[in-house]
């Protein structure tokens, strides 16, 4: 679906079955405190765009667009890549529900996606994800930056074609920043001939293997591997 949602109208379409909280969103409190105001001239932009009848009742439409956001919201596990995240549902392994942030803490679309849909565009909108392997990048895995490479990296700081990469799986325990099972959060950037990948929450600055970079996307997105010809 190509239209926007404000945040405020995403809230109030998922408080239709008890969701307070959407993965990406500024806090719901943040409307709440603002009164009834918000919530009010999101229900009435809802009915004006169709997906609310006049009574409250949702359309067809607008049933359709709950059960996408129910979905996200029952993810298991959400990956953000820049301003896109993305979400899974249990019973469809072949679509994954993506939000993206149009205009930031503000404007939304929303969207049921194939993984296939999914793969071409990262490729097309980051660079990282399009970069050609070195040869030697076989022989290694990912390598931490020493002293003086990494005073660089930071001295030089990142530029505008880099990757955010986040990925939370929301039902590991502790659920604590300190257990990389739960959440982890890399910068991944070219500088030179190099993929430098930085994590974070653990300060570690890592030159990367294009294929292991490749391996960490392909396992947060749950993107099936091709099969080996005879495989």
């Amino acid at each position: 679906m190509n239209d926007s949602f404000q945040a405020a109208e995403l809230y109030l379409l998922a408080s239709s079955f008890g969701a307070n909280i959407l993965y990406g969103l500024p806090d719901k409190k943040l409307y709440q405190l603002q009164g009834e105001e918000p919530f009010r001239q999101a229900h009435e932009r809802l009915i004006a765009r169709g997906y609310l009848t006049d009574e409250g009742a949702f359309t067809d439409e607008g049933g359709f667009v709950v059960e996408v956001i129910r979905q996200y919201v029952l993810s298991k596990k959400y990956v953000q890549c820049n301003h896109f995240m993305f979400a899974f549902g249990e019973q469809d392994a072949d679509n994954l529900v993506m939000l993206v942030e149009v205009e930031k803490e503000t404007s939304y679309q929303l969207y049921l996606i194939e993984k296939p849909l999914v793969l071409q565009l990262l490729v097309e909108r980051m660079p990282v994800m399009s970069r050609e392997a070195l040869p030697e990048e076989k022989e290694f895995l990912m390598k931490e930056l020493d002293g003086d490479e990494k005073e660089y990296i930071q001295r030089i700081g990142v530029r505008d074609d880099f990757l955010s990469l986040d990925i939370c799986h929301k039902t590991k325990e502790p659920r604590s920043l300190s257990n990389p099972d739960f959440l982890q959060s890399w910068i991944v950037l070219i500088e030179g001939d190099k993929l430098i990948m930085i994590d974070c929450l653990r300060k570690k600055f890592y030159h990367t293997s294009q294929h292991y970079f490749m391996k960490i996307i392909f396992d947060a997105l749950d993107f099936p591997y091709r099969k080996k010809e005879g495989a």
